[in-house]
Parts: C-alpha cells; sequence; structure tokens
C-alpha cells in the first residue's frame, strides 16, 4: 500500500515502541524523519537496503544496539542523525565511504572504539561532523583532513588519545574545532592558526604540553580560545593583544607565567570572560 511512500516525516508525534522492520520494504523512500518520539529498541537493518535515501533523522529517542553496519551502503545519503539515543559499539567504517554525506550527527550516545580513518576516499561535501559525548577511544585520524568543506568537528568528551594532528590545519573552511574533555597528550600544533575562518576552539581538559602556539594569532577571526584545564606552561602570546575578533580567552589551570599581552583589556568583556587562574601571571593589563 506504501510502497510508492517517499517521505515519511512523523517527527515529534509521541510514537513509543520499536521501529518496525517492514520499513525496510519502502523502497522508493528518500526521507525519513522519526525524530523526537519515544521510540526504543534497534535501528532496523532493513533500512540500510533503501537504497534511494537521503536522510535519516531517527535522533532524540531511545534506540538502542548497533548502528547497521551496511548503512555505508546508502550512496545518496547526504543526512544521518542519530544523536541522542543510546547506541552502542563501533561507527561503522562504512558510513566515511559515503562520498554525498554532508551532515553526520552521532553525539550523546554510548559508541566506542575508533574514530574509523577514511584515507584515501575524500568526503569533499561533509560540512558537520559531530560525535561528541560517546565513549570514543584512540587517535584523532588524519584522515579527517581529507574534508575540506568541513565546518563543524565537534568530537568533545570522549576517550580519544595522542597528538592534535597537525594535518587538521588545512581544513580552510572549519569554524569550530571542540576536542575538549579526553586524554589528548602533545602540543597544540601551530598549523591550527592557518585556519582563517576558525572562530571557536576548544582544547580544554586535556593533558596537552608546551606553549600556546603562537601560531594561533594568525587565526584572526578567532572568538573563543579555551585551552584551560591542560599542562601548558610559558607566556600567553602576544599576538593575542592585538586580536580584535577575540571574546573569550581561557588559560586557566595550566602553568603559564610572565606578563598578560598589554590590549588584553581593550574591552571589559574580555577581561571578564578571561580565565587565568595562576598567580604566576602578571596582570599588568592596559586599555
Amino acid at each position: 500500500m506504501f510502497k510508492g511512500l517517499n517521505k515519511l516525516e512523523l517527527g515529534v508525534c509521541k510514537l513509543v515502541g520499536e521501529i518496525p522492520a517492514e520499513i525496510g520494504h519502502l523502497q522508493e523512500l528518500r526521507i525519513l524523519s522519526l525524530c523526537m518520539n519515544d521510540l526504543t529498541g534497534p535501528v532496523p537493518e532493513g533500512i540500510t537496503k533503501l537504497v534511494n535515501l537521503t536522510s535519516i533523522e531517527l535522533n532524540c529517542n531511545k534506540l538502542t544496539g548497533n548502528i547497521p553496519k551496511g548503512i555505508g551502503n546508502l550512496k545518496h545519503l547526504k543526512n544521518l542523525d542519530l544523536h541522542k539515543n543510546e547506541l552502542t559499539g563501533p561507527i561503522p567504517k562504512g558510513i566515511f565511504g559515503v562520498k554525498g554525506l554532508s551532515e553526520l550527527r552521532l553525539n550523546d550516545n554510548k559508541l566506542t572504539g575508533p574514530i574509523p580513518s577514511f584515507v584515501p576516499t575524500p568526503l569533499h561535501f561533509l560540512i558537520h561532523l559531530n560525535l561528541a559525548s560517546n565513549a570514543l577511544s584512540g587517535p584523532i585520524p588524519d584522515s579527517l583532513a581529507l574534508m575540506p568543506n568541513l565546518a563543524l568537528l565537534i568530537l568533545n568528551d570522549n576517550n580519544l588519545s595522542g597528538p592534535i594532528p597537525a594535518s587538521l590545519g588545512t581544513l580552510h573552511n572549519l569554524d569550530t574545532l571542540a576536542l575538549h574533555r579526553n586524554r589528548l597528550t602533545g602540543e597544540i600544533p601551530q598549523e591550527l592558526g592557518s585556519i582563517r575562518a576558525l572562530r571557536h576552539l576548544n582544547l580544554s581538559h586535556n593533558a596537552l604540553v608546551g606553549t600556546i602556539a603562537d601560531g594561533l594569532c594568525n587565526a584572526v577571526n578567532l572568538r573563543l580560545i579555551d585551552v584551560s584545564d591542560n599542562n601548558l606552561s610559558g607566556r600567553i602570546p602576544a599576538g593575542f593583544g592585538t586580536a580584535l575578533r577575540l571574546h573569550k580567552l581561557r588559560v586557566a589551570h595550566n602553568r603559564l607565567s610572565g606578563p598578560v599581552p598589554k590590549g588584553l583589556r581593550r574591552a571589559m568583556r574580555l577581561y571578564d570572560r578571561m580565565w587565568m587562574g595562576s598567580k604566576k601571571l602578571k596582570k599588568n593589563l592596559v586599555l
């Protein structure tokens, strides 16, 4: 009866129970939106046979189990949103083989394992990647740099370890880089300063060492820099004193020393929101 259906949009309808396996019979389906309900149980394997799907929105439910491995077979998929469920297991590697994917939101689940590497397939259309608030582990793969149009890279609140890849500095369209509350080590790459579009950078609550990269001063559009709660040492880069767009600077709970750069207190709103938290920082601020 519904075999010719191409849109199924039942978001915010107070639906309960499991998604029926028969949904896999809707071969013409292009848009599937069941978001913001009280659906439970697994994501049906039959969805992976709906080869015409361009958008799947199952976010904000109570779905459990693994993400079906075959979801990477949906070659026309542009939007996959499964955030705020109770999904477990690894991220299927095949997802990063969908070349036309533009938005991938898997945040706020219970996913484990590494972020899959997808060399050598660049994802030219991916704009939004949100894997935050899971239990992902392992390094940040260099292959994330193969997303030339990526604007949002959000990986906070996981168990990611190892260094921040310098290759992320090639993501010239990146607006937001959120890596906070992980277990990242090493130094802040100077290359991040090459991202002229970058406005929000949050590297807080990791185990980063070395100095605050002077190269960040080259990211002229930065409005938020949060490197608090690391093991950073040395001085705040003098270039921050002339960063005209900088609105929030958070450097507390590190081992910083020396003077605060002149000009940082050009506006009280910045000083009010600048978390220094170190007695070794000399607050010789001038307007």
